[in-house]
């Protein structure tokens, strides 16, 4: 799957380019395919090979990067916890027998946070359980591990809009290969319509090809920009869950990262703007545009319970599957539902 779309890709569409990045094929990358019979990956069969890659080919070590579908997901988050295998960052698709991959708090079920980790999974598959799915990936986050979860759309483990998924391989693409094993995380950073205008200071720091987000480590400065006006109302501040801005009343502002993805909201007028929950609740009930905003799922009733977020006003929601999220409430009406383990 991932090797067809790579090697189909016009070298400006391929997945993870961008032009903000000087030189960046100057050296390219490979592209690995392992194929295995059964229906299982054992991580020191993976090491021979990844050692074998290492001796025969020109690498730079500290960027080996695993992405897997379905029994190859599983095998990413093995071998993502594997002992003497450095892997800089990692994608697990529909990940099956997630069940089978150590957690828990010791040295040992810990050693996936090393290594970022963007889980995708669609929330109604009926044949890699999602329940294990996200117990794993919190484990990762429990053990201070950085990742992100994306809801694929679609009905199972099979039914794959394609179009709505190919839409956004190049931004994960970019923000796996953004990544260093052994350095601070690159953290996703985007800009609510406006521009990241410059990487200031910092190391690693990448700016995506739209300039509309960047991946950079906590301490990073970043220089940002806004619209002067949006829908006939005035910029008036900046506005964000974590970092800061060095003067949130300035429409170009310097931003500084912080150890999490971020959100970065220009807010423009003073309102009113609606938020709705449905399914749960929020604090404060009644937002104004920049306000810190937190939405908590009702408890579970009958047959259903709790399994993840929705909202379609742009909103970045990093841990969907989590009961209580936070963001900025943005100069424009939000709705979030509460979806439940029912599928509809």
């Amino acid at each position: 799957m991932m090797a067809d779309r790579l090697t189909k890709s016009s070298r400006w569409s391929t997945p993870g380019y961008t032009g903000n990045i000087p030189n960046q094929f100057s050296h390219g990358y490979l592209h690995v395919a392992p194929v295995k019979p059964g229906t299982h990956w054992e991580a020191d069969k993976f090491k021979r090979m990844l050692d074998h890659v290492k001796g025969t080919l020109n690498t730079d070590a500290k960027r080996f990067y695993v992405i897997g579908y379905s029994m190859g997901g599983q095998g990413a988050w093995l071998v993502a916890g594997a002992d003497g295998v450095e892997i800089a960052g990692t994608i697990p698709i529909g990940a099956w027998g997630c069940d089978e991959v150590k957690r828990g708090n010791t040295p040992e079920t810990c050693l996936t946070a090393r290594t970022p980790a963007w889980v995708q999974h669609c929330p109604y598959d009926d044949v890699s359980k999602i329940s294990e799915q996200i117990s794993l990936y919190q484990n990762h986050l429990d053990c201070g591990g950085y990742g992100r979860l994306t809801m694929s759309p679609g009905k199972g483990h099979h039914d794959w809009p394609g179009s709505a998924d190919n839409r956004h391989l190049g931004l994960r693409m970019e923000w796996l290969l953004a990544q260093t094993y052994g350095t601070p995380a690159n953290y996703f950073v985007q800009v609510d319509g406006g521009i990241v205008l410059q990487f200031e200071s910092g190391e690693r720091g990448h700016i995506g090809d739209s300039s509309r987000h960047g991946f950079f480590e906590p301490g990073s400065v970043i220089r940002v920009t806004a619209p002067a006006t949006r829908d006939g109302k005035p910029f008036v501040k900046w506005a964000s869950v974590t970092g800061k801005f060095a003067d949130p009343a300035a429409r170009t502002a310097t931003y500084t990262t912080a150890a999490s993805d971020a959100q970065l909201m220009p807010i423009y007028g003073s309102g009113p703007v609606k938020l709705t929950v449905v399914g749960g609740n929020a604090k404060p009930a009644a937002p104004q545009p920049g306000d810190t905003v937190t939405v908590t799922a009702e408890a579970a009733s009958g047959a259903s319970s709790f399994l993840f977020w929705t909202t379609g006003q742009g909103i970045d929601i990093a841990h969907p599957h989590q009961r209580s999220v936070t963001f900025i409430m943005p100069s424009r009406d939000v709705t979030f539902t509460a979806k439940s383990n029912v599928a509809e």
